[in-house]
């Protein structure tokens, strides 16, 4: 399981999470429960319109705000427990109307929120993310 933190940016929260290899391949599979798989109705630097929406697959950075009602998020690792007839295999669930995204950020359908979460600009040197790049 991979690590998030959460901390405040230009008074918004963010979340950073650092992803596992098997992580990375889950994230390649199709998973038709996804509203916008492919990220095209999606905020997020062109550079990052990726499976992963990171510029590499190693780190996820997103707003941490649902896409709903704006509620902050929180890390919901992977656990047995179904969600849409599935295991779940780790994401991120809103406070609020509990609405969930997989750890690219991507909304499944059949919930509140219908957009993905918004990707900042930002970039890499070495493990530091420098956000507002």
């Amino acid at each position: 399981m991979g690590e998030a933190l959460f901390l405040n940016w230009e008074g918004r929260p963010v979340v950073i999470y650092r992803r596992q290899d098997n992580e990375f391949s889950q994230l390649r599979t199709i998973d038709n429960r996804l509203l916008d798989e492919t990220s095209q109705n999606s905020d997020q630097p062109e550079d990052m319109l990726n499976a992963y929406r990171s510029v590499e697959p190693e780190w996820f950075v997103a707003i941490a705000l649902g896409t709903d009602q704006g509620c902050s998020l929180t890390h919901l690792p992977a656990n047995s427990s179904l969600f849409q007839q599935q295991p779940w295999h780790g994401g991120f669930i809103d406070a609020c109307r509990k609405s969930r995204y997989d750890l690219s950020g991507r909304v499944y359908e059949s919930q509140y929120a219908t957009r993905n979460l918004v990707v900042p600009p930002y970039k890499l040197s070495g493990t530091t993310v420098i956000l507002g790049q």
